[in-house]
């Protein structure tokens, strides 16, 4: 994972800081803020959250609270890959099983 974010981080950094809404420096850590009290209390309780998944939404909100331009257009790709990044990990942990099966 951090293998991933060394290599991509910068992109969806880049997707998500410039190209779906640009926040002020207060919004972007009111948006930090907000995922992390949403994230930890569920860690407690041993439900893990996706950090990257959990802060779209306050970034979203404070971009709308600060009447910066939100490109909605964007949140619409971002929602359809939640939803693959949900189903598409599954299917291929199917397949893969049944493939090893063969073995």
């Amino acid at each position: 994972m951090a293998f991933g974010l060394f290599v991509l981080g910068r992109i969806v950094v880049g997707t998500v800081g410039i190209k779906m809404v640009r926040l002020p420096l207060s919004a972007a850590f009111v948006a930090q803020i907000t995922s992390t009290a949403i994230i930890f209390p569920f860690a407690f309780i041993g439900i893990l959250l996706s950090g990257t998944h959990v802060l779209m939404s306050p970034i979203i909100g404070t971009g709308i609270a600060t009447e910066a331009k939100v490109n909605f257009r964007m949140t619409e790709v971002f929602s359809i890959a939640w939803i693959l990044s949900f189903i598409c990990p599954g299917i291929l942990a199917a397949i893969t099983v049944l493939i090893l099966r063969l073995f």
